[in-house]
């Protein structure tokens, strides 16, 4: 066996894995006496079926097998040793079934290579928010805990702030309408999620009322009816709401209720622990917010202003491959989605390298750690001991999505620490209201 390689560009080569019978034939004979082994076949005893019958059989599914299990080791090895940065996976240019019999094979693997470029940080303007709980902000929060901790008080007429519970049926014929025959729904949800035109129908509706109306006209937000319907995009038609209750919740006091239920741990004994608590807790958000926009800001103008080709074409083939059903302007468009994805994660890797910022496993355990902690006293439950600890770390490691999830946070976290030390940023202090405004201020900047 043996692979050659053809460079067309910077961008795009082709891998050339060329194989013999000799490379493959003993690993197929070993499967094949493996299967031998644990046949059962009518006729015969377990292990003594014929090798004439296990290789009819048998025979060709396991050749394929083993060549696609040495073809994928092969370009594994490949790449690795010749530390190749891809994009995508490697697209094999004939799909054809390998000709079995053959005394050699050769396979043809297109690679889109990922592009070399520099990073200029000189001419990035930063900005570190810090962001302040202020006295409005906290007041805000406690009156949502308190809605959210309230109870709910059945009335009979319908204000703003209200909740209604009722049933929503079509005004259709029942071939019409769709997945039950006649269709309905019990369904509640508060008046404010009503469109405008909607909400004038229901407000000082009593209980028992029904309301006309069709459902594409009931919500703003076209996600609202598709959770009622279950599909999305939902199909729309005629409908009739039967009111049969209505609901206003009544705020919960600022008492040890309250307090408990926010906090189970019990740590919180007055309203002035309560906003100590809160304010420290939004801080802490804040900042972690600020961090974000701080990252997401310095790769935005690296991107704007670091110039680099990506290979358009290898990557629309490798979307069609991904999705052989969708039309041209669909990879089109999706190629446009993974552009922005590949720049940003090409501009951030090198971030990395050039800060040059080292990650170990050790450093993912410890963060898996703290993560654990946090969330074990977040709600309230006693301190783990460390043997069940570094059983919950080591489950949550096996994850590979929370792995990944984990690793990443640290590598933002290394960055920014490698930004705040290394680069000139400018320090601006301001409430959560001025941070939004500037926030939209810079987005609209860029409309």
């Amino acid at each position: 066996m043996y692979i050659t390689k053809r460079q067309f560009d910077d961008l795009n080569a082709v891998l050339i894995v060329s194989i013999t019978k000799e490379d493959y034939k003993n690993q197929v004979e070993a499967s094949l006496h493996k299967y031998r082994k644990n046949a059962q076949l009518r006729g015969f005893r377990k292990g003594q079926v014929p090798m004439s019958l296990i290789r009819k059989q048998h025979e060709k599914a396991l050749t394929v097998e083993e060549i696609q299990r040495l073809l994928q080791q092969s370009l594994n090895n490949y790449i690795n040793q010749e530390k190749l940065n891809l994009l995508g996976n490697v697209l094999l240019k004939t799909q054809q079934a390998p000709d079995i019999d053959a005394q050699e094979l050769s396979f043809e693997f297109e690679l889109g290579i990922s592009p070399e470029f520099e990073l200029d940080l000189d001419h990035l303007n930063l900005t570190q928010f810090e962001i302040i709980a202020d006295e409005q902000d906290i007041d805000r929060y406690i009156k949502n805990l308190q809605q959210r901790f309230g109870k709910l008080e059945s009335k009979e007429s319908v204000e703003e702030t209200d909740l209604i519970h009722g049933k929503i049926e079509a005004l259709l014929a029942d071939k019409q309408v769709p997945d039950q025959e006649p269709w309905h729904r019990h369904h509640t949800f508060a008046i404010n999620k009503l469109s405008q035109g909607a909400r004038s129908k229901y407000l000082g509706a009593r209980v028992g009322a029904q309301i006309d109306t069709n459902s594409a006209e009931l919500f703003p937000n076209a996600e609202e009816w598709a959770s009622i319907m279950g599909k999305d995009p939902p199909p729309h038609f005629p409908i009739r709401w039967t009111i049969e209750k209505i609901f206003y919740i009544q705020s919960a006091q600022l008492d040890k209720y309250l307090f408990d239920k926010v906090y189970p741990e019990r740590t919180v004994n007055s309203g002035e622990e309560l906003r100590a608590k809160i304010k420290a807790e939004r801080s802490e958000v804040y900042t972690a917010e600020s961090n974000r926009i701080l990252l997401n800001t310095a790769i935005t103008q690296l991107i704007e202003n670091t110039k680099f080709d990506l290979p358009t074409a290898f990557l629309q083939r490798w979307i069609k491959q991904q999705h052989p059903d969708i039309s041209d302007e669909q990879i089109k468009k999706k190629y446009e989605e993974l552009e922005k994805a590949l720049r940003y994660q090409l501009i951030e890797k090198k971030l990395g390298e050039k800060f040059d910022i080292q990650i170990k496993a050790e450093d993912v355990k410890q963060k898996a750690r703290t993560i654990i902690q946090s969330q074990w006293a977040h709600y309230g439950k006693k301190e783990l001991d460390e043997i069940s600890l570094e059983q919950f770390i080591n489950k949550t490691l096996q994850q590979k999505e929370e792995f990944r999830r984990i690793l990443t946070q640290v590598f933002h976290e290394r960055i920014l620490r490698a930004m705040k030390e290394r680069l000139p940023l400018k320090n601006q202090t301001c409430s959560w209201a001025e941070f939004l405004e500037e926030l939209n201020q810079k987005n609209n900047n860029l409309v």
